[in-house]
């Protein structure tokens, strides 16, 4: 049945009782929806005769609902979305006079050439007022934590747009089970663009596990596309407690809300610093960093490039021992490591060198592991200068608070001895081999 064809274009009767009943009518004009007309018309009598509506605000619905009608708008979508939109309105407690603001830009919308502006208008309106939803749909909605904000029609009617002002916020995103929060944030809100544009704010990483206050970022202005789970904020001020003391860095702060998320491996927020020359003292006891650093859910990243490589310097007896030079090291709690990492050993003025191999450092163990697993790079053999020998060992083993060294084959390897040949005892195949010649 076609609804528009039986729906009549004069207009609604200004008495509240007869209203109602002329509302209802209309509803049961598409015999499709009967049982959700029926549903929707007992919710909003209850509103419509609750004492929520004073004369004025009864005078606007009336108009509004003439327009809607001389342009032949249906029951459901735009009557159904528009009500609604009023009696969350009204039942939520603001004051009047944000009533007209509102409905102001009900008003310059239905003027337009954009009937599905006027019905997202209206939707988007009845979640605000019902639970503080600036952005809501199937996968992703975006809260304020503050029922208190300022919404109104900024420009003329025909250039003009519907903004929402909001001063003191927690601004907070949840999708496929899982959250994202901006703490103690404000902004304003363009909901025709679905754009939230914001200012200052803190971030922290306690959905990766880290206490509140151990791992945060401080954003300055941001911009947020509601319809999307994610964000990005230029120029953060990051503070790790955990390496950093009360230093602060600055760099990109990007956040994003994904499926199923868990502390162990949580990817998110993450923080990329500008600089690439940082250095941290004593990151664990007697070892020191150098390079940039990312902050990447719950690991800890220390970043470098093929130019400027980041590096890692165990000391000994107050001098560097051995350095490691790597594009990234993930630091965990105890742990840091790097898959290939060139490796320099410091022996009276030479060296033991391998340019790309396997490093671990475990902090809990004092124990740095370095291996070759015989693939690319790694199958070179550490070439010591200082005994003038090429040593093809597995695995070596250090507690860098002690004096021995230990070489080691790999765990299930059936390889069990290790090779070293004189540097001067060249052959052609040999080096062929190692580079796949």
């Amino acid at each position: 049945m076609c609804v528009n064809a039986q729906v009549s274009r004069e207009p609604f009767t200004r008495d509240s009782l007869v209203f109602i009943e002329e509302v209802d009518e209309l509803f049961q004009f598409d015999k499709s929806r009967k049982a959700e007309a029926k549903e929707f018309m007992e919710n909003f009598r209850t509103v419509w005769f609750g004492g929520f509506l004073d004369t004025s605000i009864r005078a606007e619905i009336y108009d509004m609902c003439d327009k809607m009608r001389e342009k032949r708008m249906l029951p459901f979508p735009e009557y159904s979305s528009y009500l609604s939109a009023v009696a969350a309105f009204v039942t939520s407690g603001h004051e009047i006079e944000k009533f007209d603001r509102w409905h102001q830009g009900a008003d310059y919308l239905i003027e337009g050439k954009s009937k599905r502006k006027f019905t997202e208008f209206l939707v988007f309106s009845k979640h605000l007022f019902e639970e503080n939803a600036l952005y809501f749909s199937n996968t992703t909605v975006w809260k304020t934590s503050s029922p208190i904000f300022e919404i109104f029609w900024l420009g003329d009617a025909i250039k003009g747009e519907v903004i929402v002002e909001i001063k003191s916020l927690d601004l907070v995103c949840y999708a496929k089970h899982d959250s994202s929060f901006i703490w103690d944030t404000k902004g304003t809100y363009y909901p025709m663009k679905k754009l939230w544009v914001g200012h200052g704010g803190v971030v922290n990483w306690h959905k990766a596990g880290f206490e509140e206050n151990e791992i945060v970022a401080h954003v300055g202005n941001y911009r947020v596309e509601m319809n999307r789970s994610e964000y990005i904020a230029d120029s953060a001020e990051f503070k790790n407690k955990l390496y950093f003391g009360s230093a602060v860095l600055v760099g990109e702060l990007h956040d994003k809300v994904i499926a199923n998320s868990d502390e162990e491996k949580s990817h998110f927020p993450k923080f990329a610093s500008y600089k690439d020359n940082l250095t941290i003292k004593n990151i664990f006891p007697n070892v020191d960093f150098n390079g940039g650093f990312k902050q990447r859910g719950v690991s800890f990243i220390g970043t470098g490039s093929d130019e400027k490589p980041a590096s890692v310097v165990i000391n000994r007896n107050g001098k560097p021992f051995i350095v490691a030079f790597a594009n990234s090291f993930a630091i965990r709690e105890s742990r840091l490591s790097s898959d290939p990492a060139e490796v320099f050993i410091f022996l009276n003025g030479d060296t033991v060198y391998h340019p790309g191999m396997n490093f671990r450092f475990d902090n809990s163990k004092r124990e740095l592991q370095l291996y070759r697993n015989k693939v690319g790079r790694a199958k070179s053999p550490y070439f010591n200068k200082y005994h003038e020998v090429d040593m093809y060992i597995e695995v070596i083993k250090w507690n860098i608070d002690g004096n021995m060294m230990h070489l080691e084959p790999l765990i299930g390897s059936i390889q069990r001895n290790a090779m070293f040949e004189s540097s001067s005892f060249y052959q052609a195949y040999r080096y062929d081999d190692l580079y796949g010649l």
